[in-house]
């Protein structure tokens, strides 16, 4: 379901940092020269031939890792790829609903990727009957093999009545399309698709200008998957207390019987103070609204429940106009109470740093994870460049945890403008990234892992020796998982244009043990093995990077090794022989 979530990409840690290099432990413990490059060559090689069996792992840190980068094969400037997002299990989908797709200008189109080891396309889905203006893909959703896309624009019940489409992964992997959802009381300007979302056989679809006449308080439809595989509007709902331009349903999402939608216009507490409605599903097949939900502190222009999200007993709603001294922007987090009554339990605010951001503009809760997306927040100078703020829930105490931010930053790319989460898996939309040029606007979603609020990565524990230009800094790609076919290592500050030795055990000497003779200190237990050395090659700009595919073994989950490597330096003068070595990263491999 959609989610707004987000954690730090692992790339820009410096929990990450380390360094590059390694030589023969023999060498290293009767502290002899290091064996030639042509001898270096030969153990390698030998020791890559072991690598199916020998792997290793990533500790726990507050932490996540970015798993690539997602863009359209086929983007064209303005796409704002990204714009929309969704995940499930090991599948994410992202809309661009001004993709000039097949049906003409601004018909829209959405993409599905699965994780393999590495992510791949599976499907570019468009609407059967796409046209022009059909903006499919303004908001999608995703759950298991099944995928729904909203076309606000689509014109069947008169101008910008709006649709759905529900499409089904089949056993060859392609996806179909399986119904296009309408609304059965449509009207011209209902906008019915400007939110979706879907739940096993549940879908839900907001409409902020439904009504009829000139009342038009918004409705929101719920379809339910018949057994013969088609899908029915079992339930139009509306606001217990809804009024004209309400916007009701301009925000929805489903977490198994229970729906949220938003209604940023109401005016409880002044004009566009804004509230969200909780729904159940009954017994008897029926949906019940069981709560309304206002803030604490709601003032007229807040649009409270511009986003909202639920996740079994919570449910959040985002007001990104909400002003608290010195920013605008909040969250508030409601929890579900034993006599089934709801309750605001805290409202998160922008953290310190130079602006709010819009913090509130996404939201997304998953368990005992919240995710804040603030996508116009200035980082490192970069204007809107964007952040997400994660927290977490622990003894039923809501903390901040962590922030993510696109690494590099650059200015205007947006970064958290849609989120989601499922599990461990996390995606985040930037839909404003150049690809080609200073300008072109064609987006990226960026997915991450994570793990309850943590996430699974490296960390240092070891110091090593600097080089010449100081600290070597080593990391991983992505996240340390089995079957993670572009899994590799990475390391910075080290000698342009070289070779390093890359060195993995299950076994570390956190202390260190001083090699005189290299003038280094090696954090590796070298009288433990397995041992595996690998070159190391680096680029002019001192970046080094290898990969190092990890088996599809699940024996391999839970076991943990530990990382150093070292350099030789010609530009600086480093006694004995111009070693340098990194510090220790260690590490588990995980199963996604």
């Amino acid at each position: 379901m959609p989610v707004r979530e987000g954690f730090r990409d692992l790339r820009s840690s410096a929990g990450l940092s380390g360094r590059c290099g390694g030589i023969r432990p023999r060498r290293l413990l009767s502290g002899r020269t290091p064996c030639p490059r042509s001898a270096m060559f030969r153990t390698q090689t030998r020791l890559l031939s072991l690598l199916p069996l020998l792997f290793f792992a990533s500790a726990t840190s507050a932490q996540s890792l970015a798993l690539g980068e997602l863009a359209a094969p086929d983007s064209l400037d303005g796409d704002q790829f990204g714009l929309a997002v969704d995940c499930a299990g090991h599948s994410v989908i992202v809309g661009t609903k001004v993709h000039d797709g097949g049906g003409g200008i601004l018909s829209g189109a959405a993409y599905v990727y699965d994780w393999i080891g590495s992510w791949i396309q599976s499907a570019k889905l468009v609407a059967s009957d796409a046209a022009p203006q059909d903006y499919f893909g303004i908001d999608v959703g995703l759950t298991a093999d099944r995928a729904i896309a909203g076309a606000s624009g689509d014109d069947d019940g008169g101008t910008k009545s709006g649709s759905a489409y529900v499409f089904e992964r089949q056993q060859d992997g392609t996806w179909l399309e399986v119904a296009k959802l309408t609304a059965s009381d449509a009207i011209a300007g209902a906008d019915f698709g400007t939110s979706v979302d879907i739940d096993g056989d549940l879908a839900v679809v907001g409409a902020p200008d439904a009504g009829a006449g000139t009342n038009k308080p918004g409705h929101v439809y719920v379809y339910k998957r018949q057994q013969d595989g088609t899908w029915l509007e079992v339930a139009i709902l509306v606001a217990s207390d809804a009024s004209n331009n309400d916007d009701f349903g301009w925000s929805v999402a489903i977490d198994g019987g229970r729906v949220i939608a938003g209604a940023t216009l109401d005016d409880d507490a002044g004009g566009a103070s804004g509230s969200a409605y909780i729904f159940e599903e009954q017994p008897d097949g029926s949906w019940l609204e069981v709560a309304k939900l206002v803030a604490s502190d709601a003032a007229a222009g807040d649009q409270f429940g511009w986003s909202v999200d639920i996740s079994g007993d919570t449910a959040v709603a985002g007001t990104w106009l909400k002003w608290v001294s010195p920013f605008f922007g909040a969250a508030y987090v409601y929890e579900r109470q034993p006599d089934g009554s709801w309750s605001q339990v805290i409202q998160l605010l922008p953290p310190s740093g130079p602006d709010g951001g819009k913090f509130g503009y996404t939201v997304g809760v998953s368990g005992d994870v919240i995710a804040i997306g603030a996508h116009q927040r200035h980082v490192n100078s970069f204007v809107f460049s964007g952040e997400v703020f994660l927290y977490g829930r622990v003894g039923g105490a809501w903390n901040i945890t962590m922030a993510l931010d696109k690494d590099p930053e650059e200015t205007d790319e947006q970064f958290g403008n849609a989120v989601a989460i499922d599990g461990d898996l996390l995606i985040v939309g930037a839909h404003q990234v150049d690809h080609t040029n200073g300008n072109d606007d064609r987006g990226i979603a960026i997915p991450y892992f994570g793990k309850g609020g943590g996430a699974s990565t490296a960390y240092t524990q070891g110091t090593g020796t600097p080089g010449c230009n100081g600290p070597m800094l080593m990391g991983i790609n992505m996240p340390p998982l089995i079957g993670a076919t572009e899994f590799a290592f990475t390391c910075d500050n080290v000698p342009p244009t070289t070779m390093g030795l890359l060195g993995l055990s299950s076994m570390a000497d956190v202390a260190g043990t001083f090699v005189p003779s290299l003038g280094i200190l090696s954090h590796l237990d070298l009288s433990v093995k397995p041992i595996v050395f690998n070159a190391f090659p680096s680029d002019s700009s001192g970046h080094a990077e290898y990969n190092l595919p990890i088996p599809n073994l699940t024996g391999l989950v839970g076991t943990t090794w530990y990382a150093q490597s070292v350099w030789q330096w010609t530009t600086c003068s480093l006694p004995p022989s111009g070693y340098s070595s990194s510090d220790l990263i260690t590490f588990t491999i995980d199963q996604f």
